[in-house]
């Protein structure tokens, strides 16, 4: 039972003291972390399905880049990589859409890693954790819902059937921005670059198909402004430029599914 693992890992460790991880301005946040986490996962998967209270762990509607990722660790630091689930058919099943490197964490302070995973409305974050990673907190709440599996993390692509304890939460963050999100940072970016107002135009007008929901004319220009980074690459745009701008338009084609 993974509330008698809760016990005997707690008989060694103390109490840590409660911080919580940064919110971004310009993106939504999911999840949340926390210094008090008092659960300690020796190789496990979680996810959360249900909050008591705080930031949930379910996507809103719509299409999102995922950018980064947070944990808060403890005196033993641990390891731990983000997971994104998606519901599957099956009642109780969940699949594993993505999931990142497993990094080694720092321990007794907030860990953060960027990532670039595109997710949708519904999908869940959760993550791998091991070697006593401080990755969840027992709250006893009948809300905070965390289905779990013990063992090796499952890859990309299976279908889980965790357990389910009610009385964790996670401690883990993500910050998700929408194809608007990333069209302004864009646009902020290009703006006075390149030859004259050309670049800042194109990504303006991705924004207004966006907004209109326009696909395919938004997929079309966001093609002909890579086009034109790549042509002013070494010219009017240096080549660091061209890389972030490519990306960046990249990551929006990827967000919009182009």
């Amino acid at each position: 039972m993974k509330a008698g693992l809760l016990a005997s890992i707690l008989a060694v460790v103390g109490t840590l003291v409660l911080a919580l991880g940064p919110a971004s301005a310009s993106a939504a946040t999911l999840g949340q972390t926390t210094a008090s986490a008092n659960y300690f996962c020796t190789a496990e998967y979680d996810l959360q399905t249900g909050v008591s209270s705080g930031t949930g762990f379910v996507v809103p509607p719509g299409s999102w880049l995922l950018t980064s990722w947070s944990t808060f660790a403890g005196s033993y630091g641990g390891s731990m990589s983000l997971m994104i689930f998606r519901r599957a058919a099956v009642s109780g099943a969940y699949t594993v859409i993505a999931e990142s490197p497993v990094q080694t964490l720092a321990p007794n302070g907030l860990n953060s890693f960027s990532a670039s995973v595109v997710v949708q409305g519904g999908d869940l974050l959760g993550f791998w954790s091991g070697n006593a990673a401080s990755c969840a907190t027992f709250t006893g709440l009948p809300g905070d819902v965390n289905p779990y599996g013990f063992g090796p993390e499952p890859q990309v692509g299976t279908t889980v059937f965790p357990d389910v304890t009610p009385g964790y939460l996670l401690n883990i963050s993500a910050t998700i921005s929408s194809p608007a999100d990333l069209l302004a940072n864009l646009l902020a970016d290009v703006s006075g670059q390149g030859p004259g107002t050309s670049l800042a135009d194109k990504v303006t007008l991705v924004e207004a198909y966006v907004a209109a929901n326009n696909k395919t004319a938004a997929c079309s220009t966001l093609t002909d402004f890579i086009s034109e980074v790549k042509a002013q690459g070494g010219k009017t745009l240096g080549a660091a430029q061209a890389a972030s701008f490519t990306t960046q338009a990249t990551n929006i084609e990827a967000t919009l599914g182009c």
